[in-house]
C-alpha cells in the first residue's frame, strides 16, 4: 500500500568515508534518521573500494537501522554524496526518500526475464509488473556488465516505457569488480553476484532527467548513404572515409589536439524535427576505419537514412555540457531529491579536479544571492555544501534518456531529479 500521503515528498543523502563496513553502515544510517527519520519509502545505497565484498552486510545493518521500505543498491568504483566524490577508495553513499502516494515495486531479473521471455507482449508484462494500476513514472536499474546482455535488454526496456506512457528508464551498470562475481546487486533484503535488479516508480512523482554525453559537435550534419552493420561506407553520396578526413583536415590546431581523446559521432534520435541541437544526438565512439573500403567503423548500428555528425569531447566541452542542462532543469526548482550515475571515465582524471560533477550540480540549484551580495564574485562551494540532498555512483555504463528513448552510454553523467508531481 502507498504510505499516507498527509506530508510532503522529502529526501535526505548520507556519505561516510570509514573503511570498516560496520562504522560507515552505522554513520550512513546515523545521517540519514537524523534528515529524515525512520522508514523511508526508498533507500539507494552505494558501496565501493575493499568494502564491496560487504556489501551484503553493510546493507543489511542500513535496513535494519533505517527500516527501509524498499532498498536499492550496488557496489562502485566510487560513489557521490553531497558535493563530494570519493574515487577508487572505500566509501558509503546513500540516498533515501519519503514519497508520499508513491508506489514502488523491486524488480528482480527473473522479473526481467518474463519481460524477455513474453517477446512481444514484453510491454505488457512489463505493466504489469512494474505498475499494474498505471501511472509509472519511472524505473531505476542496476545492472551486472558480465551477465546480462545490455545491448538487447535496455533496447527492450526503453520501448516498454515508451508504451507506458513515456516513463524514464534510467540507472547504470556495476563497477565495483573488473571480473565475473565481483560486483554485488541489492535489492531489499537479498545481495545477487549477477542479474539485473530495479525498482519501478508509479504515482504522484516527476523524475527530470539531464544526460550529458559532454561532447560538442564539428562539421555539418550529414546523411548515411550506405551501411553495413556497424560500418558506415557512404555520407552524402561519397567514400565516408573521404568525408571525415574532410571534416578533421577543416578543424583548428587546438580541435586536432583533442583528437587525441578519440572521434565521436552523434547520431540524430528524432529525426523529425526541424532543427538539430546537442541534446538531440546519440553519441558513439568512431572506433577506426578500413583504406581499403573507405568504411568507418562506430560502436553503433546506423542505418542509410540517418542523419548523423562529427563530435569531439574534452574537459571543457563536457564542463559546458552539463552546466547547460543543469541551467535547464534550475528552471524548475530545486529537487527534492537527486540521483547521479556518471562514468567511471570522469571524475578527477578526466577534469583534473575532485568533485566536478557533484559540485556543477550543487552550485546549479543554490539560491541566489540577494542585493549586494549578487555584485560579489562567485564562492568555491565545498564539500559541506549540499543545497539538493545529492548521491550517485561511478558506473561502467550509464542508462538515461536522449529524446524519448533511454540508451546505454558510455563518459556521461545521468542525473535524476526527483520532484513532486502537480
Amino acid at each position: 500500500m502507498p504510505p499516507d500521503t498527509d506530508k510532503g515528498m522529502r529526501f535526505a543523502a548520507a556519505l561516510s568515508a570509514f573503511e570498516h563496513p560496520g562504522f560507515a553502515a552505522e554513520q550512513v544510517s546515523a545521517q540519514l534518521l537524523d534528515s529524515l527519520g525512520p522508514e523511508p519509502d526508498l533507500l539507494f545505497l552505494f558501496i565501493s573500494g575493499p568494502m564491496i565484498q560487504n556489501a551484503g552486510l553493510i546493507a543489511e545493518i542500513v535496513r535494519r537501522n533505517t527500516r527501509a521500505r524498499c532498498l536499492l543498491g550496488t557496489t562502485a568504483a566510487g560513489v557521490i554524496g553531497g558535493a563530494t566524490e570519493l574515487e577508487s577508495r572505500s566509501a558509503v553513499s546513500a540516498l533515501a526518500g519519503r514519497l508520499p502516494g508513491v508506489t514502488l515495486r523491486p524488480l528482480r531479473t527473473r522479473d526481467f526475464s518474463e519481460i524477455r521471455e513474453a517477446q512481444g507482449d514484453g510491454p505488457d508484462r512489463f505493466r504489469e509488473l512494474a505498475a499494474p494500476e498505471g501511472d509509472l513514472a519511472a524505473t531505476c536499474v542496476l545492472v551486472d556488465p558480465f551477465s546480462v546482455p545490455l545491448n538487447a535488454l535496455v533496447p527492450a526496456l526503453s520501448r516498454a516505457h515508451h508504451d507506458a506512457g513515456g516513463a524514464v528508464l534510467f540507472g547504470g551498470v556495476a563497477s565495483g569488480a573488473p571480473n565475473p562475481g565481483g560486483n554485488t546487486m541489492l535489492v531489499d533484503g537479498e545481495a545477487y553476484t549477477e542479474g539485473i535488479v530495479g525498482v519501478a516508480i508509479a504515482g504522484p512523482v516527476r523524475c527530470d532527467m539531464a544526460v550529458s554525453q559532454g561532447c560538442r559537435p564539428i562539421g555539418s550534419n550529414l546523411v548515411v548513404t550506405r551501411s553495413k552493420g556497424n560500418l558506415i561506407l557512404e555520407l552524402g553520396g561519397r567514400p565516408a572515409l573521404e568525408v571525415v578526413r574532410e571534416a578533421v583536415g577543416g578543424l583548428t590546431e587546438a580541435d586536432r589536439r583533442l583528437l587525441a581523446g578519440g572521434l565521436f559521432l552523434g547520431r540524430v534520435v528524432d529525426e523529425y524535427k526541424d532543427h538539430f541541437g546537442r541534446g538531440d544526438y546519440l553519441i558513439r565512439n568512431v572506433l577506426g576505419a578500413d583504406e581499403q573500403s573507405s568504411a568507418v567503423a562506430v560502436a553503433d548500428l546506423i542505418p542509410p537514412g540517418r542523419t548523423v555528425r562529427l563530435h569531439l569531447r574534452d574537459a571543457a566541452t563536457a564542463h559546458e555540457d552539463l552546466a547547460l542542462l543543469l541551467d535547464a532543469q534550475s528552471l524548475h526548482g530545486p529537487p527534492e531529491g537527486a540521483l547521479l550515475v556518471t562514468c567511471n571515465g570522469r571524475g578527477e582524471r578526466f577534469f583534473g579536479k575532485q568533485n566536478h560533477d557533484a559540485v556543477a550540480i550543487q552550485r546549479a540549484f543554490m539560491p541566489a544571492p540577494a542585493g549586494p551580495e549578487s555584485a560579489k564574485p562567485g564562492r568555491s562551494i565545498g564539500p559541506a555544501d549540499h543545497s539538493v540532498p545529492l548521491a550517485g555512483f561511478f558506473a561502467a555504463g550509464e542508462i538515461g534518456p536522449i529524446g524519448r528513448e533511454s540508451f546505454l552510454h558510455g563518459y556521461t553523467a545521468c542525473l535524476a531529479c526527483f520532484r513532486p508531481r502537480e
